[in-house]
């Protein structure tokens, strides 16, 4: 992952590399999941997608939250491990061939994007941690539990149905 050139040299550098790439990730799937959720068929899918995307506003002023606390720019980083998810997703949607395997493919895309979110999330908090930023880290621990429960609720509609109707 590119830091505009910048060198790595401790662990605040890696926490902020990756504290940008988050906030694209956040940036980028704000706008990807409005394009998502116009492909899903599941009224409760639906719910849930439109829930996440607004959360996602609500992690992205978290975000910009932190960066001001810190004093540092916003911008720098490109996420491009959300970038190939999302172009996966599409892609897959693309090959769907009912509304139920779209709904059960559109699960799998979103929950793909979501434990990495957690991932970094998780890691971004514990660096935080480490880093003695703990009003830092009491916003970010926010948003990983969000995340945690985006992914609990898809999982609830994976398999409490949306899984049977598209076999």
């Amino acid at each position: 992952m590119k830091t505009n050139g910048k060198p790595i040299y401790g662990l605040r550098d890696l926490f902020l590399v990756q504290l940008r790439d988050i906030r694209n990730a956040e940036h980028r799937l704000s706008e990807g999941l409005e394009r998502l959720n116009e492909q899903s068929f599941h009224f409760e899918l639906k719910e849930a997608i439109e829930h996440h995307r607004r959360q996602t506003t609500q992690h992205l002023a978290r975000l910009d939250t932190v960066f001001h606390t810190l004093d540092e720019p916003v911008g720098g980083e490109e996420s491009q491990p959300m970038r190939s998810m999302l172009d996966q997703a599409f892609q897959t949607m693309s090959r769907c061939q009912t509304a139920e395997v779209t709904d059960a493919a559109l699960i799998t895309a979103i929950q793909h994007i979501n434990h990495y979110e957690i991932a970094t999330y998780g890691t971004i908090v514990a660096f935080a941690q480490s880093l003695d930023l703990h009003t830092v880290a009491a916003h970010l621990l926010d948003t990983l539990r969000d995340e945690k429960e985006t992914d609990r609720r898809l999982s609830q509609l994976a398999v409490g149905y949306i899984n049977e109707e598209a076999k």
